[in-house]
């Protein structure tokens, strides 16, 4: 029973994320080493599983919307706290620990180091990287290559000559026989104990740590907001799908948000160097036709909920204006990863427009069930 709701309290997170905040697009771009228009809103949106704009009438799919004004919403307390500020400062020193030079690796020890690994003299995929920590005995790459660098020294550029495992995941490098040249910069000592104004001015676009502080509790308290926005909607959106009387969803949105759904867990599995089917196994602990079946529910909860934000929008007259969408279009992107490899206009054609509506749209109907219900009394 606890795998299930854990299960289903992390899918269903995926899915407001996906939802509320320009999904995932854009951001599926892997740092992994080798471890080695002043329009009206229109009922149509994009299939992630065709790449064709889908249009629905939501009278199409919907018998009877349930009543959605004067609704209660739990309320949130989104004001951060001086613990989660000092984790946040914390971090921040963890990237400028002391650089010690003067002494040979030795197992325990996070190195900075810059790599290439080659394959018959050519570089591969996946095998090179620069200012690349790495804790020695923490067997992240492949056999040989952490022990390979103990007793060397900062300053030193040193060949491995390995050998991949022959269950490796990769068909090109299974079992092949590479180089990896590895430069050792430095062996991180410990990190700064407190915030100073000179580690600040140094290091970020702020003066003082009072400064960088005040910025740090902004951006928490924006992000808390927005999340407790987007789980706000979620919560008063099912509770109308749960009393409508809906009769079926279009099947080109239920695809889409399985294609999304299943597509965030596979850069997931990816990011940690598995296979999906062992992620699900391993860390959700069942078998891939039970994670499959609660994707495909929450996909089709989400494809209901569309139905229902279309039909809301439609009695509202809820528009989505250029300058909307604009807004919202770059707030995307700048929040995204995407920036660092593609410009906004790629950014757009990827994820979509009709995509980018439906968000927006879903975001716009969050925001007047809000306006038009009440917090429920603690």
């Amino acid at each position: 029973m606890k795998k299930r709701v854990y299960l289903m309290t992390a899918i269903s997170a995926v899915v407001v994320a996906l939802t509320a905040c320009g999904g995932n697009a854009g951001n599926n771009k892997s740092s992994s080493v080798t471890s080695a228009s002043g329009s009206a809103v229109s009922s149509k949106t994009t299939s992630a599983a065709t790449g064709a704009a889908i249009e629905f009438k939501p009278s199409d799919y919907i018998e009877k919307l349930a009543e959605y004004k004067g609704l209660e919403y739990s309320k949130v307390d989104t004001e951060a706290t001086d613990a989660e500020i000092e984790d946040r400062v914390k971090s921040f020193l963890s990237n400028y620990p002391e650089k010690i030079t003067d002494r040979a690796v030795k197992k325990g020890d996070t190195v900075n180091i810059d790599f290439e690994g080659k394959k018959d003299g050519v570089a591969f995929d996946g095998g090179t990287a620069k200012g690349f920590d790495l804790t020695i005995g923490s067997n992240s790459f492949i056999p040989g290559f952490e022990d390979g660098l103990i007793g060397k020294k900062p300053g030193e550029t040193v060949d491995l000559n390995l050998k991949f495992p022959d269950d490796y995941k990769s068909e090109e490098l299974k079992g092949a026989k590479v180089v990896f040249t590895v430069k050792i910069n430095y062996i991180a000592g410990e990190a700064p104990k407190e915030l100073t104004d000179e580690l600040v001015k140094a290091n970020t676009d702020f003066k003082t740590a009072a400064e960088y502080k005040a910025d740090i509790k902004a951006k928490l308290e924006e992000s808390k907001k927005n999340e407790a926005k987007a789980n706000t909607t979620r919560e008063l959106l099912e509770k109308v799908v749960t009393e409508s009387a809906i009769k079926s969803v279009p099947k080109a949105a239920e695809e889409k948000y399985y294609a999304q759904i299943m597509g965030y867990w596979n850069n997931v599995a990816t990011q940690y160097g598995m296979e999906l089917k062992d992620l699900v196994t391993n860390q959700f602990k069942l078998t891939e036709e039970e994670f499959e079946a609660e994707v495909k529910k929450q996909a089709e909860l989400s494809a209901r909920i569309l139905v229902v934000v279309r039909a809301i929008a439609e009695a509202e007259k809820l528009e989505i204006s250029d300058d909307e969408y604009k807004a919202a279009l770059n707030t995307y992107y700048e929040n995204s990863n995407a920036k660092d490899s593609m410009d906004l206009a790629t950014y757009e054609k990827q994820v979509g427009k009709e995509s980018l509506m439906d968000i927006i749209l879903n975001d716009k109907v969050g925001t007047f069930l809000m306006e038009n219900g009440k917090e429920a009394s603690k």
